[in-house]
C-alpha cells in the first residue's frame, strides 16, 4: 500500500506540473565543481519523482557510488543512508522511447534511471532514486554496430582457450600499465573478427545512422539504447563528470567518497531552450492557440 500511495503521488505531481511555462534547472553539487541538468517532460513519472526527492533533500549527502571511466558516473543511492525515513521502496514504470533518437539516446551527458537486469526485471521498470551520467567513449566507426553482450561472451569464451593466450596477455598489459575499461573495451573491439570466426557468426546489432553519427563524433554507450529510461541532460559541467568519471576506483567504486548535495533553480523553459537548446514538447494550451 505504501508504495502504491508513494507512486500515486508521484504520477499526481507529474500531471500537474506538465504543461507549465517553468521548469527547474537542477544543480549537483561535488567537491569537484557544480554539475547542471534539465531534465525532460517527455518522461513525466521520473522527473517528477527526481524532483520530489531533490526537493525533500533526499539526495543530499547520498555518494557517486559507481564509477567507470569512459563509461558512466552513477549514484544518488538514498537507500544507503541510514534512517528508515530515507527509504525509496518503489520503483517506476519504465518511460523508454519506443524509436530511440536526439535527446534520448545515451550519448555523453544524456542522465538516466539505474534498473535491475532483465533477468528479474523483463519490464525494465527504473530505481526509485539512483541515477548515472554518461560520461562516454568516442567509438570509431568500425566499432560501433557490434552487439556489446555477444561481443564480451564471445570474447570470455575466448580468453579461456589457450589458443588465443595473447588476448589474455593483452587485456593484462593493459590493466597493469594503468588502462581501464575504454581500453580494454578498444581491444576487444579490435579483435571482434576472432569473436565471429569463433561463433560462426557475426556480432553486428542494428543501428539507425542517426546512432553512428552520434556515437562517432559525441560518443556515449550505445549499447545502453533502449534498456534503460533516459530522462534528463547535462547541460553544464561536463568536465566535472570527467573529473569524477577518472578517480581512483576499487571494483569500480571510488577509492575516496565523492558526495553531492542537490540545489533546484527556476528557469523559464523558453530559456531554457535558448540557451541550452532542449527543447520541450508542445502543452495543450499552446496547441490550441496555434490553431
Amino acid at each position: 500500500m505504501k508504495k502504491l500511495l508513494t507512486f500515486l503521488l508521484i504520477i499526481s505531481v507529474a500531471f500537474a506540473c506538465g504543461g507549465d511555462k517553468d521548469d527547474q534547472l537542477v544543480v549537483i553539487k561535488t567537491n569537484m565543481g557544480d554539475i547542471k541538468l534539465v531534465l525532460f517532460d517527455e518522461t513525466p513519472l521520473h522527473k517528477a519523482n527526481f524532483l520530489k526527492l531533490a526537493r525533500e533533500g533526499k539526495y543530499d549527502s547520498t555518494l557517486f557510488h559507481r564509477v567507470i571511466d569512459g563509461f558512466m558516473i552513477q549514484g544518488g543511492d538514498v537507500n544507503a543512508k541510514k534512517g528508515s525515513e530515507n527509504a525509496v521502496d518503489y520503483t517506476i514504470p519504465a518511460e523508454i522511447q519506443g524509436n530511440v533518437t536526439g535527446k534520448f539516446l545515451h550519448t555523453r551527458g544524456a542522465v538516466a534511471a539505474a534498473k535491475l537486469g532483465d533477468d528479474v526485471n523483463p519490464e525494465k521498470a527504473s530505481s526509485g532514486c539512483q541515477f548515472y551520467i554518461v560520461d562516454g567513449t568516442v567509438f570509431e566507426e568500425y566499432m560501433i554496430g557490434a552487439n556489446w553482450k555477444n561481443l564480451i561472451d564471445g570474447m570470455k569464451m575466448l580468453l579461456q582457450d589457450k589458443n588465443y593466450a595473447f588476448l589474455l596477455d593483452s587485456v593484462r598489459n593493459i590493466t597493469e600499465n594503468g588502462g581501464g575499461n575504454k581500453e580494454v573495451s578498444q581491444c576487444y573491439y579490435r579483435n571482434r573478427h576472432l569473436v565471429e570466426e569463433s561463433l560462426g557468426a557475426d556480432v553486428d546489432g542494428p543501428l539507425t545512422p542517426e546512432q553512428l553519427v552520434a556515437y562517432t563524433t559525441v560518443g556515449g554507450a550505445y549499447h545502453l539504447d533502449g534498456e534503460h529510461t533516459v530522462f534528463g541532460r547535462v547541460v553544464e559541467g561536463m568536465e566535472v563528470v570527467d573529473k569524477i568519471a577518472a578517480v581512483k576506483t576499487r571494483n569500480e567504486r571510488p577509492l575516496k567518497n565523492l558526495g553531492m548535495r542537490i540545489e533546484l533553480e527556476p528557469m523559464n523553459k523558453s530559456d531554457i531552450t535558448e540557451e541550452y537548446g532542449i527543447t520541450f514538447p508542445e502543452s495543450k494550451e499552446e496547441s490550441a492557440g496555434a490553431e
